[in-house]
């Protein structure tokens, strides 16, 4: 009996592309907020990828971000 992986490609987002989500001003009022959020929840996956240098998301994590916003 064999396994079969199938490896899926998330798409990843960078800040730039997700602020209007959060419906801020600009991509550094959504960083701000992002970092305050780091500080209450430092374990949360969703804020903690990164790629290379820039911080990156999939669809998954912005739904797990906006939650964690309601709860600031």
């Amino acid at each position: 009996r064999r396994n079969i992986m199938t490896n899926q490609i998330e798409e990843l987002y960078t800040a730039e592309e997700i602020y209007p989500k959060f419906k801020v001003k600009n991509v550094r009022s959504l960083n701000y907020q992002l970092n305050k959020l780091r500080l209450k929840h430092p374990d949360a996956k969703c804020l903690n990828r990164k790629l290379g240098t820039k911080w990156v998301f999939n669809a998954q994590d912005v739904k797990e971000i906006q939650t964690l916003c309601l709860n600031l």
